[in-house]
């Protein structure tokens, strides 16, 4: 999603910090994430799509550019409440394509099956947390981590897991039972509870790749519509965030997303001889300093994954039988006005993902 006025909008700003909990400095020069207890404040941005969620219409993601105060110069790190988004380049993040016009939506889908699993995400119920307190955020680009004096370099990207056993909520806050329906009211409940003392709290993991690995996973580790599998890569603990303060008065949101022994990667492009890791500015603009872009292999090297491998562990794997069903009926609801002809290829398409996903959407479409 590309963070302009003219389709996000922020919802509020919060004040808080990070404090280290692990010393990392194997992987990376960032001083911040390689001292324990260091703690560094932050300014959090919330920011969400401008156009409302409508009943079937995929959601959108939530966004979290957190700025950390470092002595160089501010750090940006954009999340997103979803693990995957739209398009494999990390600097498209446009969700345009995720409109109130199916017809749109699947012709999108059937032309970029590389988008399936964003929209098996958005029309899940993991798709809009209820809460603040309950949502998990992800990294929105892979990251390059450098220690130089040992001249290492390895592949990470962020995860924010909400803490909420730290924070002293009523059980039914981040129930089922007592979900905020939009992003307003997912502010509104952060505001009021900041207020009674209940900071937002998110332990900060990175999952690793070295470059070797990398080299010889199943799917390009730098495409933002793919997961890292836990089993591949698990887990490591870095450290925490704790909001404890909103901040009612505009304040200018500016940084780099590069800091010293942490800069994002991107592709530069799959048709490109060479696929380039470059860092780029929190405009998403590409920095042309040498030091901030290495070729590190060349396309034909990237082993090529069934665009419908992922969507179909997240539909068989991670979706219990409940949701299946919810998804289905959300899915058959959300195509029923599509074209005939579009139509019999969408469902060939989500026949891909699993056949019982077919089997279950059809039968909803039909009883319509």
């Amino acid at each position: 999603l590309k963070m302009s006025a003219g389709n996000t909008r922020t919802v509020l700003h919060f004040e808080g910090w990070f404090r280290s909990t692990t010393d990392i400095s194997y992987y990376t020069d960032a001083s911040f994430l390689s001292q324990c207890d260091r703690r560094v404040p932050v300014l959090v941005e919330l920011l969400c799509d401008n156009e409302p969620t409508m009943h079937c219409v995929p959601a959108r993601p939530i966004w979290l550019k957190i700025k950390f105060s470092l002595e160089n110069q501010p750090w940006i790190l954009t999340m997103a409440n979803w693990p995957v988004l739209v398009s494999s380049n990390s600097n498209d993040r446009s969700t345009k394509h995720f409109v109130q016009d199916a017809e749109l939506c699947c012709q999108y889908l059937l032309s970029h099956n590389e988008a399936m699993h964003a929209f098996m995400f958005s029309v899940s119920s993991r798709a809009i947390p209820h809460s603040l307190y309950s949502m998990n955020a992800y990294s929105t680009q892979s990251f390059r981590m450098t220690n130089e004096k040992e001249n290492r370099t390895t592949f990470c990207r962020f995860h924010f897991t909400a803490v909420q056993n730290e924070n002293p909520l009523k059980s039914q806050l981040i129930t089922n039972y007592v979900s905020c329906q939009t992003v307003d009211d997912l502010s509104q409940q952060a505001v009021d509870e900041i207020a009674k003392g209940n900071f937002l709290t998110w332990r900060v993991d990175i999952q690793i790749f070295t470059a070797a690995e990398v080299a010889y996973l199943p799917f390009d580790a730098f495409d933002s519509t793919k997961v890292w599998p836990h089993k591949l890569s698990p887990l490591v603990p870095v450290g925490k965030v704790v909001l404890n303060k909103v901040v009612h008065h505009s304040t200018e949101f500016t940084g780099s997303n590069s800091t010293i022994g942490c800069m994002p990667v991107c592709k530069a492009a799959s048709t490109t001889e060479e696929l380039e890791l470059t860092n780029t500015d929190d405009n998403g603009r590409i920095l042309t300093d040498d030091a901030c872009s290495e070729k590190l292999l060349t396309a034909d090297e990237y082993q090529k994954m069934d665009p419908f491998w992922q969507p179909g562990i997240l539909w068989r794997t991670i979706f219990d039988e409940n949701e299946r069903d919810q998804v289905a009926t959300r899915i058959a609801q959300y195509i029923r006005p599509i074209s005939s002809p579009t139509m019999t290829s969408v469902l060939d398409l989500f026949a891909q993902v699993d056949e019982e996903l077919r089997m279950k959407i059809e039968k909803q479409v039909l009883q319509s």
